[in-house]
């Protein structure tokens, strides 16, 4: 074996590895973010969080509830192995409707509810690259 052949083996390990710690934090960002979301929409039902979310919507608690239980299927989805895909699609497509909720319904500023569309850019960003990411890889 050539030393080039060594050479471009160890090469692609290392891009391999950086990918799958990219994917992994990625994984853990989505996560973090969507847990904290989806606790807050199943347990933490005050006036200026999950009531403010409700009353921009035009929702009842019922509905908050179903989109909590939407989003922590998506982060147990995502960090199981065979289940990563399914995982960032289903967090990918909750966080679409958010900024569609955001731009048809809440707005981007002046309440808590507003205030969290940075926070769901930023799933819907590290979701596709998981989603796209670990298509191939299992």
């Amino acid at each position: 074996m050539s030393t080039s052949t060594l050479t471009i083996g160890s090469s692609l390990r290392a891009k391999g590895k950086a990918l799958t710690l990219a994917l992994w934090t990625a994984q853990l960002l989505v996560a973090g973010i969507l847990g904290m979301a989806a606790f807050t929409k199943l347990f933490v039902y005050t006036p200026d969080g999950s009531m403010a979310l409700a009353a921009a919507l035009g929702v009842g608690r019922g509905v908050i509830t179903l989109i909590g239980l939407i989003e922590l299927s998506a982060v147990v989805l995502i960090l199981i192995p065979r289940r990563h895909v399914l995982g960032a699609l289903l967090a990918a497509v909750t966080m679409g409707g958010a900024l569609f909720s955001h731009a048809t319904r809440i707005g981007w500023s002046g309440n808590a509810a507003a205030e969290m569309w940075p926070m769901a850019m930023a799933v819907l960003a590290a979701a596709l690259f998981v989603a796209f990411g670990r298509r191939d890889r299992h």
